[in-house]
């Protein structure tokens, strides 16, 4: 309870309550005032004799009575309070990891099933376009990859380019280096690579 600082109706003879509890208090017109926000009691602890005193002086009146709904009973289940409060989004996000636990061990079983469906759809498109890649096979939907990796200067151009202004770069074209007199032209290749 945060008892704020204000001039309260009390006469000054009850300020031997204000400093028992360590309250900054004057006398302002006749009446205690309190100089600052007093935070006298904290939910879960108990309320010392002073305290209640000094609420019931100002009165103040802290505590609430009711019910907590903490469980629910119907239709023969019961079930958490907190189950009230699920929005359409958390029962979406419950429903797609509950499908995402099910296809993974599908898939580790190597079990079929509907959730493993497009998982398996898409990893043996992976497999025959590798096959694609590696032979001389093609097939409808590999012929485009297949152009961009045996052609990839033809799609180069096709690459985003910057806009940002008219600036221009200048690039360093560094000059083959020439041959050393060390080197023979008859020496061998794989003498050159470590083969």
């Amino acid at each position: 309870m945060l008892i704020p600082k204000q001039v309260t109706t009390l006469e000054p003879t009850k300020t031997t309550f204000f400093a028992a509890l360590d309250i900054a208090t004057k006398i302002t017109r006749g009446c205690v005032e309190i100089l600052q926000d007093v935070q006298l009691c904290r939910e879960g602890e108990k309320v010392g004799s002073s305290e209640a005193a000094l609420l019931q002086m100002l009165d103040l009146r802290p505590f609430t009575y009711g019910l907590k709904l903490t469980h629910v009973y119907d239709d023969g289940f019961v079930y958490s309070a907190k189950l009230l409060n699920t929005t359409p989004a958390d029962l979406f996000k419950a429903f797609a990891a509950g499908v995402a636990n099910v296809a993974a061990l599908s898939l580790g079983l190597s079990y079929p099933s509907l959730a493993a469906l497009p998982h398996s759809v898409i990893n043996a498109y992976k497999n025959l376009v590798s096959i694609c890649l590696g032979t001389d096979y093609l097939f409808d939907r590999a012929k485009d990859l297949k152009n961009r990796v045996e052609n990839p200067d033809a799609f180069a151009s096709a690459a985003p380019t910057s806009t940002a202004g008219p600036t221009t770069t200048a690039v360093a074209v560094a000059a083959p280096p020439e041959p050393s007199s060390e080197s023979s032209e008859d020496e061998p290749l794989d003498d050159l690579f470590g083969f």
